[in-house]
């Protein structure tokens, strides 16, 4: 994607713009061949907001997206708890 229209997103979203739009989001529809559906959620595997390559992004659905990062946020806090145990 061309960098003069490119911009990266401020706050604690973070993500980068194409067009006003979210590059990941342009990256997957240019994938598919289509617009996303409504409920269509773009997953960054390796949860780098910036790394927009084909291969990172996983088009899925919102439940299976909170399910993968409730699993994450709860192994996280399983060990922080095993950890002040100690």
């Amino acid at each position: 994607m061309a960098n003069g229209l490119r911009t990266r997103g401020t706050g604690t979203k973070g993500y980068i713009k194409y067009f006003q739009r979210h590059e990941h989001r342009v990256v997957a529809e240019r994938l598919l061949g289509r617009k996303l559906k409504k409920g269509e959620i773009i997953h960054h595997k390796d949860e780098n907001k910036h790394n927009n390559s084909p291969e990172n992004l996983e088009i899925i659905n919102q439940s299976k997206h909170a399910s993968i990062h409730f699993k994450k946020w709860w192994a996280n806090k399983k060990n922080a708890i095993s950890n002040n145990n100690m």
